[in-house]
This record gives structure tokens, sequence and C-alpha cells, in this order.
């Protein structure tokens, strides 16, 4: 197969081996779940090659799942059955092998249980209870057992070797025109209607088509690096370049940066209060979801709004009843202690909240009649500002709060154009 996994380059007069990573482009990745709704990185344990449909080729079956409630990976994380092509490339079939379960697994074996040649799967993992014995639409059928409260074990026997599991082409990887992505996504988010510190969409043009985007909160060059490594065409991110008020040489940093970019024909797609407004993709709604809090609505079903240009979501934190219990949330879901002014005791019944640098905000949700107000960074007067009005003040971190919203917006790429998206946190304490 013309994949090249191996190639050999001569040093110093000797052959020897380099390896050459091509999983994207060959479709063998299960870093995200293509099922189920859950835009969260994936938590693979157990993977194993084993042609399970009699065409020779080698297949590849995963066992995922999220063992210790780790609030940044999917909770709703499906096993993978990969089916290899021809070509080398690889096509997702578990749901239609009836293989997409969304309990816990970690181990996993592909036995030939069912004894007429093909094989079968065996996964055994966490918590969880599977349903009834199952016929998919492969011919596969699915048998669980649960002989234990935190074991269970799951086989799936091939009842018929003529059925195959690949309904479409896979010759070919998907991709879509840079121009066309770019338009689309400047209508999804409706980048057009906000007057913002730097240019929404395409930043820097490079590919005309894009197969496989790196996704990230800022625009740095070790996000840059990551794409070039993984040889992606595109970097979407909350955070871009060419910022107002910024010394616009290019020079240092951003020299480095820019050649990054230039020199291996990366797009840059760059959103930022578009990102932060989008009443489903963005980072307030999406931040609700991870803390679980519930949005207050208008009478056209969207979320309610107030401060400058709608930015500040309100609702309420149901289950929580003072601003300790919120803050504690908020350090549990986003793995990081927030700064937080205020009488912990206090009782909380209406937050609102808006992520990023929005502790300027702060006046605007006093306001609206916030109880509470959290957002991703804190000045020095807003201290003073929440003690003098006895409002509750959570600083939960600038991308803590922002690394949501990318996530959403990649999934919602890869689900509507079909092509790879992965999201890569590089991590920053502000």
């Amino acid at each position: 197969r013309d994949i090249e996994p191996l190639l050999l380059a001569e040093r110093d007069g000797v052959l020897k081996a380099d390896f050459k990573d091509v999983a994207f482009p060959l479709g063998a990745i299960a870093q995200r779940p293509y099922t189920g709704g859950d835009v969260h990185p994936s938590t693979a344990w157990h993977a194993q090659f084993e042609d399970v449909n009699n065409d020779c080729l080698p297949d590849l079956f995963i066992a995922k799942g999220n063992v210790s409630d780790m609030l940044d990976f999917a909770m709703k994380d499906p096993d993978n059955l990969l089916l290899g092509g021809p070509d080398g490339k690889f096509t997702e079939v578990g749901d239609k092998a009836g293989v997409a379960s969304m309990e816990t697994g970690r181990g996993a074996g592909l036995p030939g249980l069912a004894g007429r040649g093909g094989s079968s799967m065996l996964a055994r993992g966490g918590a969880g209870r599977y349903g009834p014995a199952s016929r998919s639409q492969s011919g596969r059928s699915v048998v669980t057992t649960n002989k234990m409260a935190r074991q269970i074990v799951t086989a799936c026997a091939n009842i018929s070797q003529r059925r195959r599991m690949i309904p479409w082409n896979t010759s070919t990887m998907k991709t879509i025109a840079t121009r066309e992505l770019a338009a689309w996504l400047d209508d999804t988010l409706q980048a057009a209607r906000f007057k913002d510190y730097c240019p929404n969409g395409l930043q820097v043009e490079g590919r005309e088509q894009i197969g496989s985007i790196i996704a990230g909160v800022t625009a740095s060059e070790a996000l840059l690096r990551t794409a070039i490594e993984r040889r992606a065409d595109a970097v979407l991110v909350h955070h871009g370049w060419f910022w107002k008020n910024e010394d616009p040489r290019v020079r240092g940093p951003r020299r480095t940066r820019l050649a990054l970019a230039l020199a291996h024909e990366l797009n840059l797609l760059a959103y930022h209060l578009p990102l932060d407004a989008h009443p489903q993709l963005g980072n307030n709604a999406q931040l609700a979801r991870i803390l679980g809090l519930t949005p207050e609505t208008s009478a056209d079903g969207l979320p309610r709004t107030c401060g400058p240009d709608d930015l500040i979501w309100l609702g309420a934190a149901p289950g929580l009843a003072t601003l300790g219990e919120l803050a504690e949330r908020v350090a549990q879901r986003l793995n990081r202690a927030p700064l937080t002014v205020g009488d912990p005791a206090k009782p909380i019944r209406r937050v609102a909240w808006c992520t990023g640098a929005a502790q300027g905000f702060l006046d605007a949700a006093i306001d609206a009649g916030a109880d509470a107000y959290i957002t991703g960074e804190a000045s020095e007067p807003t201290v003073h500002l929440a003690r003098e009005t006895d409002t509750g003040f959570i600083c939960a971190g600038h991308h803590a709060t922002e690394r949501y919203g990318v996530q959403a917006l990649g999934a919602a790429i890869a689900e509507h154009f079909g092509i790879q998206v992965e999201f890569v946190d590089i991590d920053n304490p502000v």
C-alpha cells in the first residue's frame, strides 16, 4: 500500500528508519466520539487489529470510556470499529455494527468465539449495564452479561460471513474548499454583526483545500507546531492575530508564528466575540453546559443576555445554594481553583457569566440583578466593586473558561463537512 509508513533515509552513509505519522490521512483515529453528541476528547484504552469482516484486510477495534469522571474528556465515548479498505484507509462503522456502546470499557479482545471463521469482539470494563442482545445491520449480534456491579462483558458474534459493513466508498478522504469553510463559519457565527478587537474569519490564507484541522484556544507557536507535526491544513482558534493597539511590526514571536503558517501553507481561522456569543456553540453556552448552569431564556427561546454586545448570560445554578458551593463546582469542573470574592455562605439565586477577560462587565451583571458573576480574569477595581455591592465574584481563568466553544465549533465542522478536527489544549494558567 502506498502509505509510506516507513521511510529509509541515509545518514552518515547508513540507512536508518524514519517513521511518519499517517493516522489522520488514513482515518485510523478515535480522538473524539463519532456519535452521541459529546464534543470532548476521547479516552481510549485498548486497540487491536483483526480482520472482522473476512476481506483479508486489517480492521481496528478500540475500547474506550471515561473511568474517572475526567470532565475535560468525553463522558459518552463509544467504542470504535474501523474497517480497513484496499487503499489502506479506515472507515468508522461502530454504530452500524452495533458496537457503539456508551458504557465504559478498558480492555478488549477479538477471539474466534463464533467458530465460523470470522472474528468476534470481547470488551470488558467499568460500571454500566447493556441492554438485551440485539442484531445490527451488519449481521452481528451483541450478547452481554453483567455479573459484577463494576464489571461488564460484551461479546459480539459474527452471524454472517457474507455480510459486509462498508456500505460506502472509502477511497478518498473528504476535503472542503478553504473559502467555502470560511464562508460557512462567518455565516454560522454571524461574524459581520460584531465590532471586535481583531479581524474574524480567515486571518491567514494557506492551502486551497482543507481535510484536517487542529483547533485550540490561542494561535500560539506551540499550537502551530502541533498542526505542522500532524500535517493539518488549518488551525481554528478563538484567539487569533492582528489585535487592535498591538505593535504591527512583524518581528520576534510574531515573525516566528507568521513564518511557520506561511511556510507550511496553514490556514488560520479565528473567531473572537462571535464565538463567545453563539447561543449553542459559543463559549458562554458551553461554559453553562460544563458548570451545570441553566440559562434564562426570552420569549423567542434565545438566552437572556445583558451588557456590551449582549455578551453576559443570565441564569441559575440548580442544586447550588451558596457562593461557596458555586465556587467549588467551578473548581471541580474546570480543574483549577478559582479566585472567589465574597462570603462563601452568600445565597445564590441569579448567576451571570461571561468567559475570558470580562471583569469590566461586572457592573452590568450587578445592574441585571446577579447574585454572583463568573468570568475569566480579575482586575484590582473588580474586588472593590464586588465587595461594595455584595456581589459574589468568581475569576475562573481566561483560558479555562474558553476551552469549550472552539471544541463545539470543531465538532460542528466535522459533522457538517465530514473532515477531521482535533482539539489540542495548550494549557495556560491565566
